[in-house]
């Protein structure tokens, strides 16, 4: 017998190309190519797993930004892309998506006003107080730097090769696929064609042999819209749950849009109310996000500015793991030690305790914090205007202004606070 035995080594199959490992375990992440959207799922979206995105609002197109940098990343990164709608639609998708600019050098930020160098002067030539040189600037997002640029589309010749080389596959909606094993419901009208869709993209990911190191992703583009037929919400239902079993043991993941209509108000044969639609469709996928744009409502846009919507999540991947990892790991969520750490089973004032929006400027996307402005979420001045402030400095007296007037709003205590903060500024 010998004295040693050598050990063999690992036999963990590698992770297929364009994905990178979670950095809580070793299970491969699939990148949205947003950064900062990423960071939100701890990294990106696991292999296996579905990400629902609704955008209800009507004015414009949030969720298919979300889903053209997911295809974006997946051209650069050699992974496959199928996109499951009509076909017309699903083409001019993918021709809209933006691309890398190589005449580019660093990330940098896209802030106006607020770049500071090392020697402390801005983009003016003006010298910020010494103190405040040594300061980290205050960020209100995270993540690297972006390769994808919103001024730059996907070339057509890149397109041309990637559909030629089988790397960019279209799924047609027809009901017209033989041997359909889903046999539609007695009820349901539409699911032959959610049962084409399922058997097609079943036949796309077994032509990947199982040794293969190649990731697929997958877009179903504008579920439940007219090109799908008359699809009921206990069809929408059974095709998010048939596709998530399709997926979980394939090296795949899938991004799901519906249309603003279908976000806003439940389909038919839905008795309860959208508060209840939305909860029954983060419950029948891995993730659930939310992106309310200002477009419906205008007047929420001078509020938020320079934001354009709100995010909200309504559940959170849990690929292999009991509790959401984005709890631990992501920053944007703003989840303090003393939260995880403490008693009570975590909550409290640290779990999910930012509020989140989005913003789209000229060569990104982002998702940031939202935080009241400086002056407290308001342009407008909280007090009316000191009267006769110079005359007051020239001689000495305070002001008296009327009951009520002034900061303190008790009469002359208020005008004489107001009349030395005055006196403090200008003398």
């Amino acid at each position: 017998m010998p004295s040693f035995t050598r050990r063999s080594a690992p036999t963990t199959p590698a992770a297929p190309d364009g994905t990178h490992p979670s950095p809580s375990t070793s299970q491969p992440l699939l990148p949205t190519g947003i950064p900062s959207f990423d960071d939100l799922l701890s990294g990106g979206l696991p292999l296996g797993g579905t990400l629902l995105v609704l955008a209800p609002d009507t004015h414009s197109a949030w969720s298919r930004l979300v889903a053209r940098y997911f295809l974006a990343i997946g051209l650069l990164t050699s992974c496959r892309n199928v996109v499951v709608g009509e076909p017309g639609l699903g083409r001019e998708l993918v021709k809209g998506c933006m691309w890398v600019d190589e005449r580019a050098q660093g990330g940098g930020s896209e802030s106006e006003g607020e770049d500071v160098g090392a020697t402390g002067e801005g983009k003016g030539g003006k010298k910020i107080a010494w103190r405040y040189e040594g300061m980290k600037k205050f960020k209100t997002t995270v993540g690297g730097s972006n390769p994808l640029n919103l001024t730059k589309t996907l070339p057509s010749s890149a397109l041309h090769e990637a559909e030629s080389s089988r790397q960019q596959v279209y799924i047609p909606l027809d009901d017209d696929e033989p041997g359909n094993q889903l046999r539609p419901g007695p009820s349901d009208r539409s699911w032959p064609v959610l049962a084409s869709a399922l058997n097609r993209l079943r036949g796309i990911l077994d032509e990947v042999p199982r040794g293969d190191k190649l990731a697929t992703r997958v877009v179903i583009n504008e579920l439940g819209s007219v090109d799908w037929g008359d699809v009921s919400a206990q069809g929408i239902h059974r095709f998010l749950h048939s596709l998530r079993s399709l997926l979980r043991t394939r090296p795949a993941s899938a991004l799901i849009t519906l249309p603003a209509e279908l976000a806003r108000t439940p389909p038919r044969g839905w008795d309860g109310d959208r508060d209840s639609w939305v909860t029954s469709l983060a419950w029948s996928v891995d993730g659930c996000v939310e992106l309310r744009g200002f477009g419906d409502s205008p007047n929420l846009a001078p509020l938020y500015r320079p934001l354009h919507g709100l995010l909200t999540l309504h559940s959170f991947p849990t690929n292999h793991s009991i509790l959401p990892l984005s709890i631990k790991t992501s920053s944007l969520l703003g989840v303090s030690q003393s939260a995880t750490s403490g008693s009570g089973g975590g909550g409290g004032s640290g779990a999910g305790e930012n509020n989140l929006g989005f913003r789209a400027g000229r060569k990104r996307f982002e998702v940031e914090t939202v935080h009241l402005g400086i002056e407290g979420g308001t342009g407008e001045r909280r007090t009316e205007p000191v009267r006769d402030v110079a005359k007051a400095m020239g001689t000495g007296v305070a002001p008296r202004l009327g009951a009520g007037e002034g900061e303190g709003g008790v009469g002359n205590e208020g005008s004489c606070r107001t009349w030395l903060r005055a006196r403090r500024r200008f003398g």
